[in-house]
């Protein structure tokens, strides 16, 4: 399960746990990554980056911010 949050100040939480069924011996495995805007100089961009990178980039974090979240994951390359 993927989850994104937002603190009031802006930072993002980047959640990853499995689903309850994939748990063994009872044992959640979660993962969170606190992404907060002073770290990438308040540029929304890299922020939603360094959530991508802490999902891996897998198709299902893709899909789930681009059709929910309506990020546009676009870098200009100079």
């Amino acid at each position: 399960m993927l989850e994104i949050w937002e603190t009031a100040g802006g930072a993002y939480i980047a959640n990853s746990s499995p689903l309850p069924a994939d748990c063994q011996n009872g044992i959640e495995d979660v993962r969170c990554t606190v992404v907060e805007p002073g770290e990438h100089g308040g540029d929304q961009g890299a922020m939603q980056f360094a959530v991508m990178d802490r999902f891996e980039w897998t198709p299902r974090a893709k899909d789930m911010v681009r059709k929910q979240l309506k990020w546009k994951l676009t870098s200009e390359v100079p």
